[in-house]
């Protein structure tokens, strides 16, 4: 699928309709975020069905391989190859429970994700940004404060200079 792209399914017809649909505050002759979002969003809705069958498809795979590799090693010991077979397919089925639970958040997260330069949004809607900014200020004070003691440093050492100069002198 090199070749494929994602906005050949897109008529001008659909497009204008989107941009109608989200016109709102933007600038002239730049459509607005929002139809670039309701225009890609059912296409990434569509990646949760193919990354599970293929999720799927790795877990039969390895589930055939365990099994051939279980079979030649424990040729002798059949009831103890059972015993282990079981093991492994536990496990097996409990992480690709995990690998799928991890594939369909990493495809919500994508659905779901909102990019924002717009102040007050980043200020008052979240916690992390304010968080951070407060860090940087505090940073930024603490640098300004650890400056002005080596300043003061660097003149009490001059003065120090001087007054051992003086007192050799006398």
């Amino acid at each position: 699928m090199p070749d494929y792209k994602v906005t050949s399914v897109y008529d001008d017809d659909l497009i204008s309709r989107a941009i109608l649909l989200h016109a709102g505050d933007s600038m002239p002759g730049f459509p607005s975020a929002d139809v670039f979002v309701s225009l890609i969003q059912p296409k990434i809705e569509e990646l949760k069905s193919p990354a599970l069958d293929l999720l799927q498809e790795v877990y039969n795979y390895l589930e055939e391989l365990a099994s051939s590799i279980q079979m030649q090693t424990f040729l002798r010991f059949p009831t103890f190859g059972e015993e282990i077979m079981e093991k492994i397919m536990e496990v097996m089925q409990e992480e690709r429970e995990k690998t799928r639970e991890l594939v369909e958040a990493i495809i919500d997260s994508e659905e779901n994700y909102m990019f924002t330069n717009d102040p007050e949004y980043l200020i008052n809607r979240t916690d992390i940004v304010p968080v951070i900014s407060n860090k940087i200020q505090c940073d930024r004070k603490e640098s300004r404060r650890k400056r002005k003691i080596r300043r003061n440093l660097k003149v009490q050492q001059s003065e120090f200079k001087i007054l051992l100069i003086q007192t050799q002198n006398l």
